[in-house]
């Protein structure tokens, strides 16, 4: 029998009129089903994403939304735990013939970007440290600034797993947002920085040629060619005047070169 029953009964007998038919409609009181709970209990905050199982009456069927509107019984079946990756306003009632459906359970999930990491963290450095910026959650983008001011969305954006060179001096600011998700906290770095970033230089003459790295050494697998002529000596002195304790390295001539010499 299931939750109503309606009954309809007439008389019978020979030589006499028919009854009138009489119906009565009998509801059967098997209650009010059990609301579903929400494992983790809302309302909260998650990073990244939160995955939320529901649970109800071993007979009953869980139907759910997660737009913020009433669960009817057309709504989506509940079979596996939901993962969440924005924030969200889940909703869901338990369902079945024979009872009355159950009151809404509502839950609202908030899930917030992770901060952004720079690695190395603040301190001092010399000129040319590279400092990488992360952030967890695929998707976010890492507005920062990098003279104390907060960071907007207006600010530029820089992709995780990025890095910055150091120059001078900076106060970076870091903040990362996505669409739905509540911005990340903003994170601040301090750095200082000593000395400064030599420029590469390469230096040439008709029978001579220097090349100096930017930490002031030779070029890797320069091959030193013997010339002593004045000419050489003069580039190399007025060389390591401007950048001192570098050590050019003479390379040798291509063969070209050398046969128009």
């Amino acid at each position: 029998m299931g939750t109503s029953l309606t009954l309809r009964a007439k008389a019978f007998k020979t030589d006499l009129v028919n009854s009138a038919t009489t119906t009565q409609v009998y509801t059967m009181g098997f209650g009010t089903l059990t609301a579903p709970v929400m494992t983790p209990t809302p309302p909260g905050t998650w990073e990244s994403s939160v995955q939320v199982t529901l649970t109800g009456p071993g007979i009953a069927t869980l139907r759910y939304t997660t737009n913020g509107t009433e669960p009817t019984g057309t709504s989506t079946i509940y079979t596996a735990p939901l993962t969440l990756t924005v924030t969200t306003t889940l909703k869901a009632k338990s369902y079945h013939p024979d009872y009355t459906p159950s009151a809404t359970t509502t839950g609202v999930y908030t899930v917030k970007v992770p901060n952004s990491v720079a690695s190395p963290g603040g301190g001092a450095y010399s000129a040319g440290q590279t400092v990488t910026i992360t952030d967890s959650l695929s998707g976010a983008a890492i507005h920062y600034t990098l003279d104390g001011a907060t960071p907007t969305t207006s600010d530029p954006t820089i992709s995780s797993g990025s890095a910055l060179t150091l120059l001078a001096g900076l106060t970076l600011k870091m903040q990362a947002v996505k669409t739905g998700c509540t911005s990340s906290n903003e994170v601040t770095e301090t750095y200082t920085v000593t000395g400064s970033v030599v420029p590469r230089v390469v230096s040439a003459g008709w029978n001579f040629s220097f090349a100096i790295k930017a930490d002031n050494s030779g070029w890797p697998g320069a091959r030193t060619r013997t010339d002593n002529t004045e000419t050489a000596r003069r580039h190399s002195r007025r060389l390591r005047s401007r950048f001192p304790g570098s050590r050019p390295s003479r390379i040798r001539m291509p063969a070209r070169l050398n046969r128009l010499r």
